[in-house]
C-alpha cells in the first residue's frame, strides 16, 4: 500500500477524539446550506437515545474517510483507482472498528457492501464510495469526494488544471428521518475546515440518482 495512505494509529485515534468532542457539541450540524427543521428534532431524538449512531459507521464515512481525502484529493482518487483499492478502504474500516471497540464507544461492524467506484463528473474527477447499509440517523449510504479540476492532455500528459474554489468537495447521502418520522436520504457535505453542510432531502439512495444529485449541487459553482 502507497505509505502516503497507510492507516497511522495517530489517525484513527485523532478521527475517534474528533467524535467524541463533535458528539459533545450541538454544533454537529454547525450550518446549514438551506433551513431545515427536522434537524433539531433528529438531533433531539439522538440525545434521548430514540435514534442510535453507530459510531464505526459515522466514524468511518464523517470523519477518518473525510480526512484522508482533504489531505491529498488528487492521491486518494488514485488509489482508489487502483488495485489497491479495496486494500485501502478495508484497512481503515478494520482500523477504525477496532479503535471504536477499544476506546469502548461501540462494536466493530463487518465490511459487507464497502466498495468504490472512480469516475467523473462533469468535468471533475469523482470516486463515490458506497458505505455498508446505514441504520442510524446521520450515518452515510454514499460519499461522493469530487476534486474540482478537469483533466487535460491524455496519456502520460494528462494533468489536473484546477476549476475554481474550493478545490474539492465531500458530499454524503445521509439516513434520515421526515418530519413525520419516515426514513429519507439527506443530501449533505463536509468542507476542508470542518464544517457540515445539510442540503435537505436527498434522492433515492442509488448511485446514478446520488450523482445526479451531486453534479447538479456543483452546477452552480465556478
Amino acid at each position: 500500500m502507497d505509505a502516503t495512505f497507510a492507516v497511522s494509529a495517530g489517525l484513527i485515534a485523532a478521527a475517534i477524539a474528533a467524535l467524541l468532542v463533535v458528539r459533545r457539541r450541538t454544533g454537529t450540524r454547525a450550518r446549514s446550506a438551506a433551513p431545515d427543521p427536522v434537524d433539531e428534532d433528529i438531533f433531539r431524538r439522538i440525545e434521548a437515545g430514540r435514534a442510535s449512531i453507530r459510531n464505526h459507521h459515522y466514524v468511518f464515512a464523517h470523519v477518518a474517510l473525510r480526512q484522508l481525502f482533504f489531505d491529498k484529493p488528487e492521491g486518494f482518487l488514485g488509489v482508489l483507482s487502483s488495485p489497491r483499492a479495496m486494500d485501502l478502504l478495508r484497512d481503515l474500516w478494520g482500523e477504525v472498528g477496532r479503535r471504536v471497540a477499544a476506546a469502548g464507544e461501540g462494536t466493530a461492524l463487518p465490511h459487507e457492501g464497502l466498495k468504490a467506484t472512480v469516475g467523473s463528473l462533469g468535468k471533475r474527477p469523482c470516486a463515490l464510495v458506497t458505505l455498508p447499509p446505514p441504520e442510524g440517523i446521520t450515518e452515510a449510504f454514499m460519499v461522493a469526494a469530487v476534486v474540482n479540476a478537469s483533466v487535460e492532455g491524455e496519456g502520460e500528459d494528462a494533468k489536473l488544471v484546477p476549476i475554481g474554489d474550493p478545490p474539492s468537495f465531500y458530499v454524503t447521502l445521509e439516513n434520515g428521518l421526515s418530519e413525520k418520522g419516515r426514513p429519507r436520504t439527506v443530501l449533505c457535505a463536509w468542507d476542508a475546515e470542518g464544517a457540515h453542510l445539510n442540503y435537505g432531502d436527498g434522492p433515492p439512495a442509488e448511485p446514478a440518482a446520488f450523482l445526479g444529485a451531486v453534479e447538479k449541487l456543483l452546477a452552480g459553482r465556478p
